[in-house]
């Protein structure tokens, strides 16, 4: 099969932008190609990949384990930093969560109690963009409405809740809500946590 040689420069060009696991896959495959004794490859009626893309495998493979030599320790570096700066911020999350008012407390508990991923709540609430600004929520870049600004609660910060519901313990205040949220007044009622229910159930 003749190639020529731009489509063999493209081929290889095409191989530097891959993400690892790319870059890990064409490093089996052609590996394969590569080094199986053909004999093995005829059995399966497939020895004409060695004969034929032999010298393109061999290219792919060279710059494949290049690129993996060059991104791969970048990449378990990042990993490893991510991991780190996150059982960080897991160690003082619990303090930073006790150290909230009790309104703020409030309506974390809001969203741990409705079991839900997003509120939206009223555009002149501060404590929802105070929360925000502190990093417990994250305002969604899509309103909902004009008047309403719609929250998602940091992942970490309710895997952390969810193992340790008391840290919201002393929450206290009335959620604000107004006439928009009228046809939605059982989801916005006012709650009480029994943390004491709680903590007999858990055994503590």
């Amino acid at each position: 099969m003749d190639i020529s040689v731009a489509v063999i420069v493209k081929a290889i060009k095409d191989t530097l932008d891959f993400e690892i696991p790319t870059h890990l896959f064409l490093c089996l495959v052609t590996s394969i190609i590569l080094f199986v004794p053909i004999e093995y490859l005829r059995l399966i009626k497939v020895d004409w990949l060695q004969n034929d893309f032999g010298y393109i495998a061999g290219a792919i493979l060279l710059f494949s384990t290049t690129n993996l030599v060059i991104k791969l320790p970048t990449h378990l570096f990042s990993f490893v930093l991510y991991w780190h700066n996150q059982k960080k911020i897991e160690k003082i999350l619990p303090s930073k969560i006790q150290a909230l008012t009790p309104i703020e407390k409030k309506y974390l508990a809001f969203f741990m109690v409705r079991n839900v991923p997003s509120i939206d709540f009223i555009g002149s609430d501060n404590t929802p963009r105070i929360l925000s600004q502190k990093g417990f929520l994250h305002l969604r870049s899509q309103q909902t409405h004009t008047l309403l600004y719609g929250y998602d609660m940091d992942q970490t910060v309710r895997e952390v809740l969810s193992s340790n519901p008391f840290l919201v313990e002393g929450a206290a205040g009335q959620i604000e809500v107004n006439f928009l949220m009228r046809n939605r007044e059982d989801f916005y009622q006012d709650f009480v946590i029994d943390f004491e229910a709680l903590r007999q159930s858990r055994l503590i």
